[in-house]
């Protein structure tokens, strides 16, 4: 009767790993598999004192399948340096929020970039018209951005932050990098 019960409890712990090792295979496949909408190159269009500040940002499907209903939210700040220090501090705490944003229902399609091609392009104007302190290089953009999306069936989201100035150009800010 003893043998029988080891024998039982036995098959249970085994029965437990092999549950364990399907949800971890499951988990990889999928992380493996969906989209990843990753951010990549910022070209300045214009910044001629008196007009809106124009810029192109490229993104790229790192990833294997097609991310669907794909939605971007975005804000900027156009100040000097300690504001928009500021501004790039208060990006760590948007992460809470870009999870929530919800995927837009029959929005853009992004199919997987080959060799890591940018496939998406959004042209963006900056609220506010560039002065003549930002081309002097006094003043500096920084821009947070949110990525909503579905893959594999499940809402996904992705967010960056960039700033730029005259002095030094585009560079990643040091914090607002995430990705579920």
């Amino acid at each position: 009767m003893l043998v029988l019960y080891e024998t039982l409890k036995e098959a249970e712990r085994a029965g437990d790993s092999a549950t364990t090792a399907n949800r971890i295979n499951q988990r990889s496949l999928e992380a493996n598999t969906r989209a990843w909408i990753v951010p990549g190159v910022v070209t300045i269009q214009n910044f001629t004192a008196g007009q809106p500040l124009k810029f192109t940002m490229q993104f790229t499907n790192a990833g294997k399948e097609p991310a669907l209903n794909v939605v971007e939210y975005n804000e900027g700040v156009m100040d000097y340096p300690p504001a928009v220090n500021a501004f790039i501090l208060s990006v760590r705490n948007k992460w809470d929020q870009c999870k929530t944003r919800p995927a837009g229902e029959g929005s853009t399609v992004v199919f997987p970039s080959v060799e890591g091609a940018p496939h998406m392009q959004y042209d963006i104007t900056a609220g506010g018209a560039v002065d003549d302190e930002f081309v002097e290089g006094k003043k500096v953009f920084a821009f947070y951005g949110c990525f909503a999306y579905e893959t594999l069936g499940k809402i996904h989201h992705s967010s960056f932050c960039r700033s730029y100035s005259i002095n030094i150009g585009v560079v990643g800010c040091f914090t607002g990098e995430y990705a579920d």
